[in-house]
């Protein structure tokens, strides 16, 4: 089973990696990065699929109107429709964490 570990990588730390890898400036990159970030984020704002292959796809979703319940008290409570986002891991992903594609 996989367990995520303890450590946290946050994009600052992404942005240090590739500026090191790709021998360029930090504050290059980091325009690069974000402005990619948002484009993903816009483009799934705007309901379309953003898939990069291999790597995996975000994924616009409707959640449809639900009863749950409320956590204290236990009573039966609407909860209305939302919109939420999938990540599908793409092959190349699957295959180098070890996960089973016919998961999905």
């Amino acid at each position: 089973m996989f367990v995520a570990s303890k450590i946290i990588v946050v994009k600052s730390d992404l942005i240090d990696a590739i500026a090191k890898a790709a021998n360029a400036p930090v504050n290059a990159v980091a325009t690069i990065v974000n402005s990619f970030l948002d484009l993903i984020v816009e483009q799934v704002r705007l309901e379309r699929k953003v898939e990069l292959r291999g790597f995996g796809q975000f994924l616009p979703v409707e959640r449809a109107a639900r009863k749950g319940r409320h956590p204290v008290t236990g009573d039966t409570i609407p909860i209305p429709p939302c919109r939420g986002l999938k990540f599908r891991p793409g092959s190349h992903m699957n295959k180098a964490l070890g996960l089973d594609e016919s998961d999905d």
